[in-house]
């Protein structure tokens, strides 16, 4: 059976989501030592502190912004002729989006660091699966891209399934204070990830994703560099010299990884929009879940099995969407 073109489109927030899920299993890793495949031991270069955190951030931004340039010269070797363009006309509105929208890239990130910090992982991920539906909402208001059933059942599907995949902790010592702050840090997180992506459909229309995606990483780099300012208690590093390379190496790849998914989000939300682009990504927990399963041959719950399945059935269910007329 032939795909159709948005069938084809939205390969590429699928993928998208595939990639954040390799980032987010590789960031694991440089902080928790992990065993690949039962046979060898690797990671753990890194204690999980605000400092540390910011370091491989930093790496990350550094390699994601020097990437754009070398694919440039591929996917679209008017990139620079088109940033030049925009720099000298700073009052275009466009230039401006790019920077808001880094803004909310970078928001997103760090708030579901913070949310990390007040409650486990996994809590902050399943409360952090909001964005697709404020990004149908936000696509809804501002363009009248009203969802279809369809859609909508596809965005209750991935979410849910993307729940209950995620491993829940069956006991969490924690204050009623820290998990409200928990769980709204990673609600501010996924209403500025759903904002970058409603900004993306917003900025694309004039400039193309390769540019724009300069634009908003150079602001994370920008902020980043602006983070480092931070008091020197705060922003402690704990490494040993001997394990820089390895972090300088594992910082390259995590950024690779973050610069082709972000490009892969843009250019689908480019051709199917904020919404179906949210939803295709939300399913990124459960692809994040099979990884482990693969890679550290962690143990599958039958909760789990349902909820990969389920994200699963609602890609295929959000690809038989048929287009919207017009």
């Amino acid at each position: 059976m032939q795909l159709s073109h948005l069938q084809l489109s939205l390969l590429l927030p699928i993928l998208a989501a595939v990639q954040f899920a390799i980032g987010i299993v590789f960031v694991e890793m440089i902080f928790d030592e992990k065993s690949l495949f039962g046979m060898v031991e690797w990671g753990g270069f890194l204690t999980p502190n605000l400092g540390n955190w910011w370091l491989l951030f930093l790496l990350r931004s550094i390699v994601g912004v020097c990437g754009i340039p070398l694919l440039a010269k591929v996917l679209y070797p008017l990139t620079g002729q088109d940033l030049k363009h925009q720099l000298q006309h700073p009052t275009r509105s466009v230039l401006w989006v790019g920077i808001i929208s880094g803004l909310c890239l970078f928001v997103a990130e760090w708030f579901m660091y913070f949310a990390v910090g007040f409650v486990p992982l996994a809590v902050a991920i399943a409360s952090g699966l909001l964005y697709p539906t404020i990004a149908a909402i936000g696509a809804w208001t501002l363009w009248g891209d009203r969802p279809t059933p369809l859609l909508v059942l596809a965005m209750t599907m991935v979410a849910i399934a993307s729940f209950v995949a995620v491993p829940l902790p069956r006991f969490f010592v924690g204050t009623l204070s820290d998990i409200l702050w928990g769980i709204s840090a990673a609600a501010v997180s996924s209403l500025a990830f759903a904002s970058y992506l409603l900004l993306t459909q917003r900025a694309t229309r004039q400039l193309h994703p390769l540019p724009f995606t300069a634009i908003a990483l150079g602001t994370v780099f920008v902020l980043s560099c602006l983070v480092g300012m931070l008091p020197v208690d705060l922003m402690e590093i704990t490494l040993e010299p001997r394990q820089f390379p390895t972090l300088v190496v594992g910082g390259a790849i995590v950024g690779v990884l973050t610069l082709v998914g972000y490009l892969l989000s843009n250019y689908g939300v480019v051709l199917v929009g904020a919404a179906r682009s949210a939803i295709a990504i939300a399913s990124m927990p459960a692809f994040t879940i099979l990884l482990t399963v693969i890679l550290f041959q962690s143990a599958l719950e039958f909760k789990q099995i349902l909820g990969i399945l389920g994200a699963v059935l609602g890609l295929v269910v959000l690809m038989s969407e048929p287009p919207a007329d017009g």
